[in-house]
């Protein structure tokens, strides 16, 4: 039976939003099989609108979608019972997650609910192997698809918040957070399966606001920074690394005033995350922007999906997920966009019943 909480038991799905359902997050296994989570909205007895979750399957890449029994799960970033992410393993095991936990084993038909963990900041699967820490700072692993976990050792600091883990392989890994009580972000490093963590020493020129990390399949970091965030504009620079960040080069940034670099960033626009690709494509995801992509480690840089057809609501897109060096999927406020050329073109997909 599907999983009952509370407000989305029992409710009416509204036909009030045309738009719905509105693509949240993507998580794809191989290039044709995927799931999609979504928000619905629905109407209580006293006509009240609230937003539940809304799950579909795909597989045939994207083309069509599925829609999953109803999960009865809360979709709110506010709420405590809720949901934004999605993570697959491999065609029965997945999870959702955000200010609650789930897993299913029916790939994602039913789902249940693990009370064992409060709000969960980031979820990161190697093969079958998950890591998820939560929003205060505990780092836990699992490789029985989250039937059990086991702690391991967190790489935060006090007062700082996860924002990501970049896993290389089974030991090596890398944490990023930022402080609340500091504008400044930090990476730390594992190479024995996070059972003892190092801080990554940056140097000024690194040290930003916010961090995001991708791994290639070869080892190679790549960084993208970003400065304080004012009316809709924002310094940017990537870095790469062939050392596992003991040493860092700049490729490409946003000129400032006094600085004698680059300039192959755009300046409008925030930083929302990078991936590069087995191919070795970049992918730099912007707020309030587009998808940018560089095929030349850096180098050069051009719109992805044009910003217009991304964007026409000024919210930006998403980090794009691939799964090899060829296709793709990236989340965007008209919907999900699809690549089987490595980002050459992209396909807009709707889910069922968004117009």
């Amino acid at each position: 039976m599907p999983v009952a909480d509370h407000r989305c038991d029992g409710l009416v799905p509204s036909v009030a939003d045309e738009r719905l359902p509105i693509a949240m997050d993507v998580s794809f296994i191989d290039p044709d099989h995927g799931w999609a989570l979504a928000l619905g909205s629905y109407y209580g007895i006293a006509q009240t609108s609230v937003s539940c979750a809304w799950l579909g399957a795909t597989s045939d890449g994207g083309a069509t979608w599925e829609k999953l029994p109803d999960p009865r799960i809360f979709l709110s970033a506010e709420d405590e019972d809720g949901v934004s992410h999605l993570t697959f393993v491999d065609e029965r095991h997945g999870f959702l997650w955000g200010n609650a936990f789930y897993t299913t084993s029916d790939g994602g038909k039913t789902w249940q609910r693990d009370r064992s963990v409060g709000k969960v900041a980031v979820l990161e699967v190697e093969g079958t192997n998950a890591w998820r820490a939560s929003v205060d700072g505990g780092l836990e692993f699992s490789d029985d698809f989250g039937a059990s976990w086991i702690p391991l050792t967190p790489p935060w600091r006090a007062g700082v918040k996860p924002t990501q883990l970049v896993r290389i392989d089974a030991s090596r890994a890398f944490a990023v957070g930022s402080g609340a009580a500091t504008s400044i972000a930090a990476i730390s490093r594992t190479s024995d399966g996070g059972r003892t963590w190092e801080v990554v020493d940056l140097d000024a020129m690194l040290r930003s606001s916010s961090l995001n990390l991708t791994a290639g399949p070869d080892g190679k970091l790549w960084l993208l920074t970003g400065s304080v965030r004012s009316a809709g504009q924002q310094a940017k620079s990537v870095y790469g690394s062939g050392d596992l960040g003991s040493s860092w080069t700049l490729v490409a940034d946003t000129r400032i005033p006094g600085n004698t670099q680059f300039n192959n960033l755009p300046g409008s626009g925030y930083a929302n995350g990078i991936r590069v690709t087995a191919a070795g494509t970049l992918f730099m995801a912007l707020g309030r922007g587009t998808l940018y992509v560089s095929m030349d480690s850096g180098a050069t840089w051009r719109p992805s999906i044009p910003y217009q057809l991304a964007n026409p609501a000024d919210s930006g897109v998403s980090t794009p997920v691939f799964v090899d060096g060829l296709h793709g999927w990236d989340v965007t406020q008209p919907g999900i966009f699809r690549t089987d050329d490595g980002g050459l073109t992209w396909d807009l997909v709707k889910l069922p019943g968004a117009k």
